[in-house]
């Protein structure tokens, strides 16, 4: 018995490790305080800027929102002003964006401050607080309420 238990234990996470590169469970994150839904599209800033920030590596398709807002929260600042969640359905995956406001991703981030690490900077001049979105129909733009004034 107990090797029928270790031998489908050993298969269910090698299938999970597979899927997601780590064994972080996509499907059992808790639900994560200090975000809001601000709309459809990525975050625009007052000048219609996006956002510097990091990017997580490809993930499945189906991965539910609180776990972007979970990764994103490792690194929970007063200038992390949204987290945007893209889904591609050409390739079937999501990519969680850890956005900044400031024009430039923070000096103390990089992409080993996440678990699992960052897989890219993105670079744009988005300043200040979330003012609209560029309505992109397969992203969402969910904003930090923590601390809504930033530089």
């Amino acid at each position: 018995m107990i090797e029928f238990i270790l031998r489908n234990l050993s298969k269910a996470m090698y299938e999970h490790v597979s899927t997601l590169g780590s064994c972080v469970d996509p499907t059992n994150i808790p639900k994560v305080e200090g975000f809001r839904k601000f709309g459809q599209g990525f975050c625009l800033d007052a000048s219609d800027a996006w956002y510097s920030g990091v990017a997580s590596s490809a993930l499945p398709l189906s991965t539910p929102a609180a776990y972007c807002l979970e990764w994103c929260s490792q690194n929970l600042r007063p200038d992390l002003v949204a987290v945007e969640i893209s889904r591609d359905t050409g390739t079937a995956s999501t990519t969680c964006y850890c956005s900044f406001s400031g024009g430039a991703l923070p000096s103390d981030i990089n992409l080993s401050a996440y678990s699992p690490a960052a897989s890219r900077e993105t670079k744009y001049q988005g300043v200040g607080a979330i003012q609209s979105t560029d309505d992109t129909a397969n992203a969402v733009c969910y904003q930090n309420i923590v601390r809504i004034n930033v530089a």
